[in-house]
């Protein structure tokens, strides 16, 4: 894991190089990782109830199941023009 302040420091550095004026600033909180991990036990026990009901769980998978590509042939013409797609795309990233 990363110094936090190290990042912070990282982070306004790069601001200044980039010129850019900004109202925010990211701060790092140390004990973040232990605060977040509190809320998630705090959120578990509040909604310990199911999100979703078996009936809408089995509508999901029946759905998602009847988009699945079967055709073997089809799936591969899929993975290769995803390929294609992520190799031509590579220095557009931002």
């Amino acid at each position: 894991m990363y110094n936090p302040l190290k990042q912070n420091y990282g982070h306004i550095k790069a601001i200044e190089l980039r010129q850019i004026n900004s109202d925010e600033l990211v701060v790092y909180d140390v004990e973040l990782s232990e605060y977040i991990s509190r809320k998630l036990t705090r959120l578990k026990l509040e909604n310990s109830e199911p999100s979703l009901s078996p009936e809408q769980i089995d509508a999901i998978y029946d759905r998602l199941s009847k988009s699945n590509i079967t055709d073997q042939a089809v799936r591969n013409q899929h993975v290769h023009r995803i390929l294609t797609n992520t190799k031509g795309n590579k220095g557009n990233r931002t």
